[in-house]
């Protein structure tokens, strides 16, 4: 079947021009993080965009809900909800944003009409900001980062739709697969930070893997190595997917 995704391998150029953008992607990605670039800034906030709707999702996917969520100008965020498996919400921020980057990176590079995928990224950040961006208070700080969130989401939704309907596929993919590898990068740096700063938060209110630490009576340290080893298993199953399997299928063939 030769749909979205089509059953049939991709002809050896294509393949190759894939794998060329991919690399192109990685190694741009690669000397922005050295040179801490502030061009890095605006991809910081969609990462931590992505990890407070990992935590809302798990809420409402566990019977709770999701009241809101903010993201801060630092490239801080918080999430707020009610009810839900608090263990489920507490690991799906870090490994929730693996997950996003891992679909990301096999999308990008395995479905054929890959405008599908930007404009879904689109539609996911503006579905987001609408619903979810509320202040969750309204005090002058939650109104400034509340619409700071939605500011993110808007301007994420704009930016992936005009992609999608003006950029070539090649631009396209070529996007899509540097922001997975941004993610992939920036979930890394976390927990290398987390596992220097273990007792870092936002005032009262403690980081993941301390909270994690906290209701389930295991140290900090054991949650952050889980969760960046399964982060990591992830993202290279995601890496496998998109690149090998499809060289070993066309050399089957």
């Amino acid at each position: 079947m030769n749909g979205v995704f089509g059953s049939q391998p991709l002809p050896p150029l294509e393949r190759k021009r894939i794998l060329w953008l991919a690399l192109g992607a990685f190694i741009f990605v690669f000397v922005l993080w050295q040179t801490e670039s502030i061009l890095l800034y605006p991809f910081r906030l969609l990462v931590t965009y992505v990890h407070e709707m990992g935590h809302g999702l798990a809420a409402v996917i566990t019977g709770g809900e999701f009241i809101s969520f903010h993201v801060y100008p630092d490239g801080s965020g918080i999430a707020f909800t009610d009810g839900g498996s608090r263990h489920l919400i507490l690991l799906s921020g870090y490994v929730g944003t693996a997950l996003f980057g891992s679909l990301l990176l096999c999308a990008a590079n395995r479905v054929r009409r890959v405008r599908l995928v930007t404009t879904a990224c689109g539609t996911f950040f503006a579905l987001s900001a609408l619903l979810f961006g509320g202040t969750g208070g309204w005090t002058i700080e939650t109104a400034v980062t509340s619409f700071f969130a939605i500011m993110v989401g808007i301007i994420g939704c704009m930016v992936f739709i005009a992609l999608a309907r003006y950029a070539s596929r090649t631009i396209n993919v070529l996007s899509l697969n540097t922001l997975a590898f941004i993610i992939g990068f920036n979930v890394v740096s976390d927990f290398l930070f987390l596992l220097r700063n273990q007792d870092i938060g936002i005032g009262m209110v403690t980081n993941d893997a301390a909270a994690m630490a906290k209701l389930t009576r295991m140290p900090t340290l054991t949650w952050i190595v889980i969760w960046a080893a399964a982060s990591l298993i992830m993202m290279g199953a995601a890496l496998i997917f998109a690149f090998v399997e499809p060289e070993r299928n066309s050399e089957a063939i």
